[in-house]
Parts: structure tokens; sequence; C-alpha cells
């Protein structure tokens, strides 16, 4: 039983996108993923540290990482292309 997901055949798709890959790609993907992951942990930890205020505090805490972690990632994913596309990764 093989599934077709929006009308592709899952064989010739995993067949097919060795061509369109490489060691490159994976690279880039790992090494964003790390420092994104390193930089929400660090903003969340920065700002669970100094909450204060009690519940108000945290939720305040809380809103602040979702917001200052999406546009760092923004700005780290902007920054990390291209380093690594002038290195040629």
């Amino acid at each position: 039983f093989v599934m077709e997901i929006q009308g592709v055949d899952p064989g010739p798709f995993i067949h097919n996108i060795r061509w369109f890959t490489d060691v490159g790609d994976l690279a880039m993907g790992l090494i964003k993923a790390v420092v994104f992951g390193l930089a929400v942990a660090l903003i969340g930890c920065h700002q669970g540290y100094n909450a204060g205020g009690g519940a108000r505090g945290v939720g305040l805490a809380t809103m602040r990482t979702v917001v200052m972690s999406s546009v760092m990632i923004l700005i780290l994913d902007f920054i990390l292309t291209d380093i690594m596309i002038t290195l040629g990764v």
C-alpha cells in the first residue's frame, strides 16, 4: 500500500530528491537548527530569570520571549544564510 500525497508517488520523489539536495543543504539545516535552538533557549532563560510580579510577570516574560525569539530567528536566518552562501556551504 503506497499513499500518494498531493498526487505525487513517493517512490520517484524519494529517488529524485537526491538530484536536488546535497550535503551542504543538510549541513546548513543542522547548523541553523542548533543556532536557532540555542537562541530561543537563551532568550527564554534570560526572560524567565528576570521575570517578576507573580503570574502577570511570568505571562509578560513569556510574551516577550516569543516576540524576541521570533525576531531573533529572522535576523539570525538572514545572517547565517549570507555567511554560508559566501563560504559556499
